[in-house]
């Protein structure tokens, strides 16, 4: 897109090679201080890409002198067509993301919030961040904590400063969760079946010393199960 809309721009490539090689400076810097500071998963790499495509034709459109923006030139109608074509994408997206995902995710925690409560009161969860969606919940209309706060995530951010933080101000050991929720009888995990049936390989590959473990709750959401196991210690 990039060579594209240089030989559209020819011969005044001027305009348009100032304003998209500041673009793509400003928008790698950003991308290396996210890889090297932040988390850079595939999609967000990917989603770079149509910031590129956008930006050549930005830089393109505001380079263009008053001939080219005559809507009877073919050059400004493929322009406003790439235009319409990328909003009417990201329209689409952002309706589904809202109408489908969103309240999806909204749905679920509010269930799982309710299902986790009936545990005592001191109960730790730990598990995937998948088996939980108060990730995805928005913060602005949350008002109930009190779960949120006793569930410990295992992700990327595993062994950061504020994971290993957080595991402290719950209790458990982060050198060794394993054997929190071995020994410690607050600590629940929770995960579907395959997933456990991998962190019971683990563990007996690791010579951990264990019971179990057993299911003490099922929650069910679109087919999916979210189930409740407890380990305990081999007496």
């Amino acid at each position: 897109f990039y060579s594209i809309f240089l030989l559209l721009s020819f011969p005044q490539v001027r305009y348009y090679s100032i304003l998209t090689t500041l673009s793509y400076a400003i928008l790698y810097f950003i991308m290396l201080y996210v890889a090297g500071f932040l988390r850079q998963p595939e999609r967000v790499q990917v989603s770079v890409i149509f910031l590129a495509i956008l930006i050549s034709f930005m830089s393109f459109l505001f380079s263009s002198d008053k001939t080219r923006l005559n809507f009877s030139n073919p050059t400004v109608v493929l322009s406003g067509l790439i235009l319409v074509m990328v909003s009417f994408t990201t329209f689409s997206q952002s309706n589904y993301l809202v109408t489908k995902i969103q309240k999806w995710s909204n749905s679920f925690w509010y269930s799982q919030t309710e299902y986790l409560s009936k545990f005592p009161n001191d109960s730790i969860f730990v598990g995937n961040a998948s088996q939980f969606r108060n990730n995805w919940f928005s913060p602005y209309i949350v008002s109930d904590f009190e779960i949120e706060n006793r569930i410990f995530s295992f992700g990327w951010h595993n062994f950061s400063p504020h994971w290993s933080s957080r595991a402290q101000n719950l209790g458990l050991n982060p050198d060794d969760i394993f054997e929190s929720v071995i020994s410690d009888p607050r600590v629940y995990w929770v995960s579907d079946s395959p997933t456990m049936e991998y962190v019971i390989q683990y563990m007996k590959e690791n010579e951990f010393d264990f019971k179990g473990p057993e299911k003490v709750g099922t929650m069910s959401h679109f087919g999916d199960e979210y189930i409740v196991w407890n380990f305990d210690k081999n007496d």
